[in-house]
C-alpha cells in the first residue's frame, strides 16, 4: 500500500493555499493510489461517474488541475488517473516518500519522491514481459534475484502552476529504474534485459 512519509522539509510552510499546500495534499490523498479499482474509459472519469470511494480525490484533480493540465504520458485529469491505474500490481505494494519539496527558479514546485517496492513473483510476471513470457512454474535464475528484494525507485517531480487561476499548469516526472535493478541484478546486460517493454519502465518514462 502506499504510505506518504515526509521527511524534514524546509521551514518555507504557507499560510494559504498555494502550490506547496497543493503539492502536498496531491501525494497525501494519493498515498493509497487511485481508488478506481480498474481501468476505465475516459470519458467516465467525470465526477458524476466515479464510484464514490474516489469522490474525494476526483474533486481535488478538478479543482487544482487545469483542464488540459499537462503531464507525462497526456493531457486533462482523466491522464492522471490513467497513470496511477498504469501498473495495479506494483501500486499494491509500494511505499512512497515524499523527501524534499521545493521551488525551483521559475516559480515551479519540485518534488523529490522516493518509492520502494517489496518485488514478487507475481509482480513480475505481470509487469515485466521477459518473466511473463517464462510460463514454467520455475522461476528464471534473474526472478530468483528479484523475489523479496526492495526495489528503491527515486523520482522527480515538477509542477507547474499558474497564480492567475490557481490550477497546476502541468505535473511531468522522472524516474531512475536503470539504478536499483543494477543494484539488484549487477550488470547492465541483465538490467536491460528485464526492463525491456516492462509495465513499470513505461509508466515511469512515458
Amino acid at each position: 500500500m502506499y504510505m506518504l512519509k515526509y521527511q524534514r522539509i524546509p521551514p518555507r510552510t504557507p499560510t494559504s493555499e498555494t502550490p506547496w499546500i497543493i503539492v502536498s495534499e496531491y501525494y497525501r490523498l494519493f498515498r493509497n493510489g487511485c481508488k478506481v479499482s480498474q481501468p476505465i474509459q475516459l470519458a467516465s472519469t467525470s465526477k458524476d461517474t466515479i464510484h464514490d470511494n474516489c469522490h474525494v480525490q476526483m474533486d481535488f484533480l478538478h479543482k487544482v488541475m487545469a483542464p488540459d493540465v499537462r503531464i507525462n504520458s497526456g493531457f486533462g485529469v482523466d491522464a492522471i488517473v490513467q497513470e496511477w491505474l498504469a501498473v495495479p500490481e506494483a501500486n499494491r505494494n509500494i511505499t512512497v516518500r515524499l523527501l524534499q519539496l521545493e521551488y525551483d527558479e521559475r516559480s515551479a514546485m519540485m518534488a523529490t519522491i522516493q518509492s520502494c517496492i517489496i518485488i514478487t513473483e507475481h509482480m513480475l510476471r505481470c509487469e515485466f514481459p521477459y518473466f511473463g513470457d517464462n510460463q514454467g512454474s520455475q522461476v528464471p535464475p534473474l526472478g530468483k534475484k528479484l523475489l523479496g528484494q526492495s526495489l528503491v525507485i527515486s523520482t522527480t517531480v515538477r509542477f507547474e502552476w499558474d497564480s492567475s487561476t490557481g490550477r497546476v499548469l502541468s505535473m511531468h516526472y522522472e524516474s531512475d529504474l536503470v539504478t536499483p535493478f543494477l543494484k539488484l541484478l549487477g550488470n547492465l546486460q541483465d538490467t536491460a534485459q528485464v526492463l525491456d517493454k516492462s509495465l513499470l519502465s513505461i509508466a515511469t518514462c512515458s
